[in-house]
């Protein structure tokens, strides 16, 4: 069973989020442990954030460093029984283990179809200014033109449905806390 936890300043997303959840926990035959937490508890398998889910799978002792699934939200306009399913999707993900979790086709069989997901590139690039690289540190450590950094930056920013540079800046903040060297990123 998943403990889950709410991780954000704003109350109502709060409120809203656990709202949410306990309506999944009660349509799920209440499988999704105890009550939701609404603290920064690092020791919870998933932690939602205003952008972004951070799911742990289930721990296997042999598995070494932990293994993460990073989930961007980047679709807006959904009424509840959308926002539900998406939320029933990241339940599903974090009870696989990370065997289960280790191919991203597993993860797109759990998740609702038509979804785009970031590419190698993308995801190597935004795990490179999580741990605070530049544009050109960037570019000399993947061997290409600042311009290809820029282009990459420019979809993930289309992909993430990200207004600005700004608020991708607020999810790789999020990131800096983790060790993203052994983790996938997918989109919701």
């Amino acid at each position: 069973m998943p403990s889950i936890s709410v991780c954000s300043e704003n109350q109502f997303y709060n409120l809203g989020i656990c709202y949410l959840i306990n309506d999944v926990k009660d349509e799920r035959g209440n499988c999704l442990g105890d009550q939701v937490d609404t603290n920064r508890d690092q020791k919870k398998s998933i932690l939602f954030y205003e952008d972004l889910a951070v799911i742990i799978p289930v721990e296997n002792k042999f598995e070494h460093p932990p293994f993460l699934i990073f989930i961007i939200f980047c679709t807006k306009d959904l009424l509840l029984p959308e926002i539900k399913t998406l939320l029933s999707s990241i339940v599903d993900i974090s009870q696989l283990s990370r065997r289960e979790n280790t191919h991203l086709n597993k993860i797109k069989e759990i998740l609702p179809p038509g979804f785009e997901q970031l590419t190698f590139h993308e995801m190597k690039i935004i795990k490179l200014l999580a741990k605070g690289n530049s544009i050109s540190t960037i570019a000399k450590i993947m061997n290409c033109k600042n311009s290809t950094i820029y282009t990459h930056r420019r979809n993930i920013l289309r992909k993430t449905r990200t207004a600005n540079r700004q608020k991708l800046n607020k999810i790789i903040q999020v990131l800096k806390n983790y060790d993203t060297k052994y983790s996938d990123i997918i989109l919701l």
